[in-house]
């Protein structure tokens, strides 16, 4: 079986009390997995949403080669960095902000 690039699928869940909130679903050793990423008021459309997961995405993909896949953004590299790899101590004192030089500003 050749290795497939999983792109999970991103949708929003309603729920009885509170906003809406995305659900971002794959398949894991042929089970299906998810995770809840945030509300629509924290990410209000679906490219936010998009973003969000990448980090996910480069992590689920990990042991596939990825030559043959879609690019990785920086921000994407960033923050699987930041929630895989970054020391937590680190993580607890930046707060979740990093320095402007450290992500890319693209116009």
């Amino acid at each position: 079986m050749t290795a497939r690039y999983q792109y999970g699928n991103l949708t929003t869940r309603r729920r009885k009390k509170g906003p809406d909130v995305w659900q971002f679903r794959w398949m894991e050793d042929g089970k299906p997995k998810s995770v809840l990423i945030g509300t629509v008021k924290k990410y209000p459309t679906q490219a936010d949403a998009e973003r969000a997961v990448e980090h996910l995405r480069i992590k689920i993909n990990a042991q596939n080669p990825q030559e043959q896949f879609h690019n990785v953004t920086v921000g994407g590299l960033i923050d699987r960095y930041v929630t895989d790899e970054m020391p937590r101590r680190v993580r607890k004192d930046t707060a979740g902000d990093l320095p402007p030089f450290f992500v890319p500003i693209i116009m």
